[in-house]
């Protein structure tokens, strides 16, 4: 009977053990996760000032900002023809429009969502201030619109539009991970995923293939687990939607390895299982030894 009861306090202890450093797990996850998402906001923030800077400089060139307070087109044109490739090849840049005062088109590079930064450079006049939108339909895109100023006059607009790829290298660095991209509105349930869909990823067909596995699996915590069969890795899949001014259809989902702290855990658990069982030996032999000599002496 006492080996019994000396049995189950082993069992109740390991138990509160596991029970304890899943739950330290559990806030580990839930406090990676927020940090993903306050970097990816800093990442935006950041994006933000390079965007506000290049088109500072943009409106700063005494040409452009004759040719916009003069409205002429042609002259814009001459003076942004050397400048458009370097955005376009060197800075990632995806389309630039100058706009004049009442929004009417003065210049025009790539293919720019005309509507939503007419819109942007309409409050970007009235607020006499950069406005940024984060667009995500059938690619995602970073948009911006700075007012041209003269003497508290709006003497146009110039809107710089741009892709997510460097972004998605920094938070990718920032991270120690594998990043996707996706677009979407989620899906009423547990899984953040659901309702979503691929527009990129890095790290090939090992990172898709996990992503697969968190898309049909059941969600109970802030993060995903695999564990992969081959290598016996175990992969988190955190699902992160930034907060900024946008759509609301861009999400990443990053991939990170996080097989030291679950081996952590399984090594903790035998460790406790061990020592248990160790003890339990003793405090049997013990008794054993201590009751020996009344079994004795009763038989």
């Amino acid at each position: 009977m006492a080996g019994v009861v000396m049995a189950a306090m082993a069992g109740v202890f390991t138990w509160q053990q596991f029970y304890a450093l899943n739950q330290q797990f559990a806030r580990e996850q839930a406090d990676d996760l927020k940090h993903l998402r306050d970097i990816s906001v800093r990442l935006f923030a950041v994006q933000n000032d390079h965007l506000h800077m290049q088109m500072r400089l943009l409106s700063d060139m005494p040409r452009v900002r004759s040719a916009l307070s003069r409205k002429d087109a042609l002259a814009l044109q001459d003076a942004v023809a050397e400048v458009w490739p370097e955005l376009n090849l060197g800075q990632g840049s995806l389309a630039l429009l100058f706009l004049g005062p009442k929004q009417e088109v003065l210049g025009q590079w790539g293919t720019p969502d005309m509507p939503r930064l007419m819109r942007l450079a309409r409050l970007a006049g009235q607020r006499q201030a950069p406005q940024f939108w984060v667009s995500c339909l059938a690619h995602c895109e970073h948009q911006a619109v700075l007012p041209v100023l003269d003497q508290g006059q709006v003497l146009g607009s110039v809107a710089l539009v741009s892709g997510l790829e460097n972004l998605v290298l920094d938070l990718r660095r920032l991270s120690n991970g594998e990043v996707a991209m996706l677009t979407g509105t989620r899906q009423a349930g547990g899984n953040p995923l659901s309702g979503l869909r691929l527009l990129s990823l890095s790290g090939g067909n090992g990172t898709r293939t996990t992503l697969d596995h968190a898309w049909r699996g059941h969600w109970q915590r802030a993060t995903y687990l695999v564990r992969q069969e081959n290598s016996g890795r175990v992969l988190q899949v955190a699902a992160v939607t930034p907060d900024v001014y946008g759509d609301g259809l861009l999400h990443f989902a990053v991939v990170s390895d996080v097989t030291p702290q679950v081996e952590a855990i399984d090594v903790a658990v035998w460790h406790n299982l061990a020592w248990g069982g160790g003890v339990l030996l003793a405090s049997l032999l013990i008794l054993y030894f201590m009751l020996r000599p009344a079994m004795r002496r009763i038989s």
